[in-house]
């Protein structure tokens, strides 16, 4: 039990070592590029799938607005 314990110890260590390091500049524009591509192509998605004219552009700018926030954090 108590090597489960230390190993578990170990691993959050590693964690932790883990969550303070910065995220790379290059993947941070990565993941934007990506997120600004699938947003420019959702509301064709949704019209091609049959989804109302109104309806895609609300559900396109709801997406976009909470993407974009979470983007920010």
């Amino acid at each position: 039990m108590e090597t489960c314990i230390n190993d578990l110890d170990a691993v959050t260590g590693g964690l932790e070592r883990l969550m303070g390091s910065p995220i790379p500049p290059t993947y941070s524009r990565h993941l934007s590029r990506i997120m600004v591509m699938y947003l420019a192509n959702l509301p064709l998605a949704l019209v091609a799938s049959g989804t109302p004219s109104l309806g895609a552009m609300v559900a396109s700018a709801l997406a976009s607005y909470v993407l974009i926030g979470v983007d920010e954090i």
